[in-house]
């Protein structure tokens, strides 16, 4: 267990450095009501993360909350989180709340251009699961838009490709409500 404890904190870094295109399958669609996204996984399960919408003002810190449902049995995951670099800057990550979850599974190299790359592994190898509602980080960004400007912060497989698994070895879909941010 050491070993690969060892293999994960090893190859994660270098993980982040190679992932600068999307070459997943997965194909990201807008569902009916345009705030919430999902992947397709074919009716398999989903993990679904939710973002609350806030209204700012131009100079102020936003916190988001990364909350978590139907978060069954995980054993892993990666991704990417979004936004417009314009509107809002990254500042810090704040609030890690999940088993094995440090500032080291968090690709931050490309923050200036809006993309943050996440991958995680319990390494328990038994999978975690988790109260429904539960944030597992939470992301520090400064509104930098100019007041009446809004973004909106999703999840995507660019630069980290989305990929989700439970203690089944079945791959998951992820499904996510968008956070948009307005600058008042």
């Amino acid at each position: 267990m050491q070993a690969l404890k060892f293999l994960l904190l090893f190859l994660l870094p270098s993980f982040f450095a190679a992932c600068n295109s999307d070459t997943s399958q997965n194909k990201v669609a807008e569902t009916a009501s345009g705030n919430a996204t999902t992947t397709s996984n074919s009716g398999k399960q989903e993990l679904m993360f939710v973002l609350a919408d806030q209204a700012v003002s131009q100079g102020d810190t936003v916190f988001i909350d990364v909350a978590v449902r139907d978060f069954t049995n995980i054993l892993s995951m990666q991704y990417s989180m979004n936004w417009n670099p314009q509107v809002l800057k990254f500042l810090k990550l704040e609030k890690l709340n999940l088993k094995d979850l440090t500032s080291n599974n968090f690709g931050l190299n490309r923050t200036d251009q809006g993309k943050m790359g996440t991958s995680w592994f319990d390494y328990a190898v038994k999978g975690i699961s988790l109260p429904d509602g539960t944030p597992i980080y939470q992301v520090c960004f400064v509104a930098v838009g100019k007041p009446g400007s809004k973004d909106q912060v999703f999840f995507s497989s660019e630069p980290v490709v989305i990929e989700i698994s439970n203690s089944a070895e079945q791959l998951l879909g992820l499904a996510f409500k968008r956070a948009t941010i307005t600058i008042q």
